[in-house]
């Protein structure tokens, strides 16, 4: 797994209100990371905690009806495609977590300080199903 540096110019959205505007092919779940720096063992668990459902990809006019985003900024980025559909939630999840292991030790290895909000977004793109793990930079080290 390769870490990459994203630069989002522009909010993604997303709403956990289906409508004409959303769609279910884009879905967004944010977590927390719940592993301290110090914790050089970590269970796999630990990575993604706090399970929030955030909606399906917004790509309406509505100003108001995103109910969530991921801002525009500095991300560590990695991408992964999984061997599954999107509404297979076990092996998204699975993957997810082994991705969010590489992203931190990237970033330990790295010396940047990462935000806690780990945003996990599944797309389909090209008939695969793409799990993307985005974690905001605080600062180079």
């Amino acid at each position: 797994m390769e870490v990459k540096n994203l630069m989002l110019y522009e909010d993604l959205l997303f709403s956990t209100v289906e409508s004409s505007a959303t769609t279910p092919m884009e879905r967004l779940v944010i977590y927390t990371n719940g592993v301290q720096k110090n914790n050089l063992e970590p269970q796999p668990e630990q990575y993604l905690t706090n399970r929030q459902w955030a909606g399906y990809g917004y790509y309406g006019d509505d100003p108001a009806a995103p109910t969530h985003r991921i801002p525009a900024g500095t991300y560590f980025f990695l991408q992964e495609f999984a061997p599954c559909d999107i509404t297979d939630e076990a092996t998204l999840t699975s993957l997810a977590l082994k991705m969010a292991e590489a992203l931190r030790l990237e970033s330990l290895w790295q010396e940047i300080d990462l935000a806690d909000q780990v945003f996990v977004r599944f797309i389909r793109e090209d008939e695969k199903t793409a799990v993307q793990v985005i974690r905001r930079k605080l600062a180079d080290g």
